[in-house]
């Protein structure tokens, strides 16, 4: 059962919700109503020094490797990295965050 908190792999359409998708790793930030759940992308590619806009956005997973992702991690948390979607879209759970970075990644996402 996909849930608050846990990183899967998931099918990330390029335009809209069908056609041509990649999977990507995402991190389950609302499953309130059932049958929905909200996702943010994770990615592998580090802030930039200076940060640029997006780069604030952006939360460390810390503890990557024990959450499960391959490489060093950090969450998309701009407005336009969530996505609402249907749970069928999951692939694969990967591994749940800690709560430090769930508090981290909400924090950003509200104080849009």
């Amino acid at each position: 059962m996909v849930s608050f908190g846990e990183a899967y792999t998931a099918k990330v359409y390029f335009k809209g919700v069908n056609g041509t998708y990649k999977k990507r790793p995402v991190l389950i930030v609302d499953d309130s109503e059932e049958g929905l759940i909200t996702f943010a992308e994770i990615t592998g590619t580090k802030p930039s020094v200076p940060p640029k806009y997006y780069d604030r956005f952006k939360v460390e997973i810390v503890d990557w490797q024990s959450v499960g992702l391959n490489e060093q991690s950090w969450v998309k948390c701009h407005k336009g990295n969530l996505h609402r979607v249907s749970k069928d879209r999951m692939i694969h759970r990967i591994g749940r965050v800690g709560n430090e970075v769930m508090e981290e990644v909400l924090t950003k996402i509200i104080n849009q």
